[in-house]
């Protein structure tokens, strides 16, 4: 009996871990308004509907903006959800696509908290939490390869890679990051796993 309440509760403990990164409305549904609590006493209110857009907004200590907007029948998907919150910063993932060149699974977006910006916005390559650090597609670096450092707030861009894929990055394999380097491996247009290592300037 123990040994089955161990199985269930490691099974809670997984499912509610996969929901950190997971979209809130798996079915692409318009989910109700609901309130989402940061750190440092901030605040995203999430779906509110203001002048027939639906939005999320940041309150905070000196902070009340708007910082994404969407047309009222886009869903939470498209509108955006939490997947990382950190001091000064917080992430999140969207299924927008905005003016990318082909419809993108996933787009990340980091936002400071005392200001609203939005510090980086691009397709998602991936988000390393163990580095605190974000791999992205940089379309204001011409398709280059990002890597955003939670601990500094620092972007660095690396060149792209000669991929079949029409987005290059989807051809990405396998990546890893370290203090030093970046590593990448990819699909060549022989079908062949090649790696590319980049070595990083501003390190952790």
């Amino acid at each position: 009996m123990k040994f089955k309440a161990i199985i269930f509760l490691c099974l809670c403990w997984s499912y509610s871990s996969a929901q950190d990164t997971l979209n809130p409305c798996p079915k692409d549904g318009i989910c109700p308004y609901h309130e989402v609590s940061l750190k440092n006493h901030y605040q995203l209110n999430i779906g509110d509907t203001i002048n027939n857009r639906r939005t999320i907004r940041l309150l905070g200590p000196g902070t009340d903006t708007i910082i994404r907007s969407v047309n009222v029948k886009n869903s939470n998907a498209s509108l955006g959800w939490l997947v990382g919150d950190y001091e000064d910063v917080f992430v999140l993932y969207s299924t927008y696509s905005g003016n990318y060149s082909d419809p993108q699974p996933t787009t990340v977006n980091v936002f400071q908290k005392s200001t609203g910006t939005l510090l980086l916005s691009g397709p998602l390559v991936e988000y390393i939490n163990s580095e605190n650090a974000i791999l992205f597609i940089d379309y204001n670096q011409q398709e280059n390869l990002g890597l955003f450092d939670l601990n500094n707030l620092k972007i660095e861009i690396f060149g792209s890679l000669d991929t079949p894929c029409e987005s290059w990055w989807r051809c990405i394999k396998y990546n890893y990051v370290t203090e030093k380097d970046v590593t990448v491996e990819y699909r060549d247009w022989n079908t062949n796993t090649k790696r590319k290592i980049y070595i990083r300037q501003h390190r952790l």
